[in-house]
């Protein structure tokens, strides 16, 4: 299960980026917040450092650092939103 860390970790963030980024997708699931979806990429974050920190193979390693980023870098845009909007 841990070398499948990297992919779910990639698939939470297409997810997060399709519910930030795309009104319909959020509509379809009747979100009207974006808190669980700042869960959601939290959630997607920690499996990422988690499998990096555990796993030894460099493609695996690779994989999580992708889904890091993709989970990591949309909320980071919605929180310097929020203080540049202030």
């Amino acid at each position: 299960m841990m070398k499948y860390s990297g992919m779910i970790s990639v698939v939470f963030g297409l997810l997060v980026n399709l519910l930030l980024f795309v009104d319909d997708a959020s509509l379809v699931l009747g979100l009207t917040s974006v808190i669980p979806v700042f869960i959601l990429g939290a959630i997607g974050t920690v499996i990422a450092i988690f499998g990096f920190l555990k796993l030894s193979n460099n493609y695996l390693r690779m994989s999580c650092v992708v889904g890091g980023l993709l989970n990591l870098l949309p909320i980071l845009y919605f929180i310097f939103l929020i203080f540049a909007i202030g």
